[in-house]
């Protein structure tokens, strides 16, 4: 259930809301060799998540702040308290000053502002441009402005720890300018990031000169370009990195030392808890994975051994994010495809691709929802982290240090506790089941000439959709003589449909859908214009809300031929008993308009 407001005053009564203090001095000071962040003046080392609180079927754009004021409450419930048991102390994520306030002084978190400086687009004079041009002044310059503006809404708010600029830039040099166009092609790279890191260094000195107490560093895909960041980055305080080296970061500590001479900070370090050989969850690769890695953490941190240029890290990531592979699509499904491949993380590294992104989370998030938000269920990799971060960083030596060594025996006997409360959580999430009305086989989504179906085409995604339906087409049909025909018309990355019962209940809170037990196959006809066309094609789903879907499946993309071609999914074991939405499709993009027929749709 969600929070109620009369919850919400006895919060404040009993003292949810704090009184804020201001913002605390931080620094990043070198002493005797060894880096470390000061808060007002004592030594404090990161041990904190990226963290964005993505619920099952949303995706990478959702705002937890933009909720109302219950479903942030419920969503801060879930998780603060688990991390801080864990022993966090640091979250990536940038919020309003207000929560962050709120969250410093309820919970003790600090915060790391990042804002990502154009690397997933800008909007420049009206037009959205996916890859910025770094060397076009009015781009700088309007990168330059949203810091000055965050620069001067956070600085006072408390939490804030540091500043952090871009994320990964390096890898997003893809625009093309004048600046560089007559370069040879293999100088064109270098000559861009030249561009970036230059921009990177404007902003430090503005922020600096706007919060001069709280240190400002970038967010680098590992160590690339390492030594133009070391010339053109001088008013940075600490270089923030994030990598991906499998269980050993081997030279990075040394080389930041000696080229840059300035701490490191991960802001992304991690494992997924997928194993592509054996297509399974596999949480002890993941939890000893990132044992070693902070092994090396510790090692390196602010202490007599190692390189001593250590502020700790970010684990990437808190709990799994079902958006990853889809990016728009299959939102409401845990993924198993794996993205990319990266031999050093070993225990899957025969196939290829290994790394599975909907799969990083420390914790396992599932579709129930219980006291306003979806349950989660803590890893081995969970419980390793809350052992290790109990030991102290300052105090740590690789020859007989508190460092704990890893115990899968421990680890996995806390982890299936954590399954079996989940378990018992999962009964209280269950509602009693309200059997919709049965519908006769075959129940038909699409019947001649676009006559009225159980199920209505009105799900049009994105909000400013793309597609035109014409029900009652008559270019050649499949049988009878109507067909439905679809056209895509240019002007967005994608465009979807789904099929509703009733209209509009993007989130299944409203009875509804159909019992269409004792069907066997679901069947639809379809053929493109031209051919070649393409589409993703998935029915049921989503398993979440409170008068869900029982059933969800995928035939994943087709490719249409200028012929009637038939498309089949057996239903064989599949729970019927509530449909809401029996078809959804996705169109992707081509660059062009391109139109399709489908007919005869229907479950059997």
């Amino acid at each position: 259930m969600n929070l109620t407001s009369l919850q919400v005053l006895l919060a404040v009564l009993v003292g949810w809301w704090p009184i804020f203090l201001n913002a605390e001095r931080v620094e990043i000071a070198e002493r005797g060799g060894a880096w470390q962040v000061l808060v007002e003046g004592e030594p404090f080392f990161i041990k904190g998540f990226t963290w964005s609180h993505c619920p099952v079927g949303k995706k990478y754009d959702y705002d937890l702040f933009a909720e109302e004021e219950a479903t942030i409450q419920a969503a801060l419930q879930r998780d603060l308290p688990l991390m801080k048991e864990a022993g966090a102390n640091t979250l990536r994520h940038i919020v309003p000053e207000e929560w962050m306030g709120k969250i410093h002084e309820r919970f003790g978190f600090y915060f790391i502002a990042n804002d990502y400086c154009g690397r997933y687009g800008v909007t420049l004079d009206g037009k959205f441009i996916a890859h910025p041009d770094y060397s076009d002044p009015k781009t700088r310059e309007l990168i330059k402005a949203r810091w000055r503006e965050l620069a001067t809404r956070y600085r006072d708010a408390p939490g804030l720890l540091l500043h952090a600029l871009g994320n990964e830039n390096n890898y997003g040099l893809q625009w093309e300018s004048e600046a560089v166009a007559n370069l040879p092609q293999d100088e064109q790279q270098r000559e861009k990031a030249k561009h970036l890191y230059s921009l990177f260094n404007e902003i430090a000195v503005e922020v600096k000169a706007i919060d001069p107490d709280h240190p400002v560093g970038i967010v680098n895909g590992d160590l690339q370009y390492l030594d133009l960041i070391a010339e053109l980055c001088p008013d940075i305080d600490y270089l923030g990195v994030n990598v991906y080296r499998g269980r050993s970061y081997r030279d990075l500590f040394k080389r930041v030392k000696e080229t840059l001479g300035k701490p490191v900070l991960f802001m992304e370090t991690g494992c997924d808890a997928y194993n592509a050989v054996t297509h399974q969850e596999d949480e002890l690769a993941q939890a000893r994975m990132i044992h070693a890695n902070w092994d090396e953490i510790y090692q390196h941190s602010g202490t007599r051994k190692g390189e001593g240029n250590c502020l700790g890290a970010m684990v990437f990531q808190w709990a799994d994010e079902w958006w990853k592979t889809g990016q728009q699509i299959n939102l409401h499904q845990h993924d198993r495809t794996a993205t990319w491949y990266n031999a050093e993380y070993r225990f899957d590294a025969a196939a290829d691709p290994n790394m599975n992104e909907e799969w990083f989370g420390v914790c396992a998030i599932y579709p129930e929802v219980v006291d306003g938000a979806h349950l989660i269920r803590p890893r081995a990799a969970y419980y390793t982290l809350r052992e290790i971060w109990q030991a102290n960083p300052n105090g740590y030596s690789k020859e007989g240090g508190d460092f704990p060594s890893f115990s899968p025996e421990k680890m996995m006997e806390q982890s299936q506790r954590a399954a079996k409360e989940l378990e018992a959580r999962r009964v209280k999430a269950a509602i009693p089941f309200e059997r919709p009305k049965k519908l006769p086989l075959p129940a038909m989504v699409y019947t001649e000439g676009g006559e009225e179906t159980p199920w209505a085409p009105s799900g049009f995604m994105p909000a400013e959709n793309f597609l035109a339906l014409d029900p009652s087409c008559r270019i050649q049909p499949h049988e009878g003589e109507t067909c439905l025909a679809l056209s895509y018309r240019s002007g967005g990355d994608w465009s979807g449909l789904v099929w509703q019962n009733p209209p509009g209940d993007w989130d299944n809170d409203q009875p509804g859908g159909y019992d269409l037990s004792g069907a066997t196959v679901f069947r639809f006809w379809a053929r493109g214009e031209v051919g070649g066309e393409k589409l993703t094609v998935s029915m049921g789903g989503p398993l979440t809300g409170l008068y869900p879907n029982t059933f969800e499946a995928e035939l994943g993309e087709i490719t249409l031929t200028k012929e009637w071609q038939v498309y089949e999914k057996s239903l064989e074991g599949m729970d019927l008993r509530r449909i809401k939405n029996p078809l959804t499709l996705v169109f992707k993009g081509n660059g062009f308009p391109y139109r399709v027929f489908l007919d005869d749709i229907g479950f059997e």
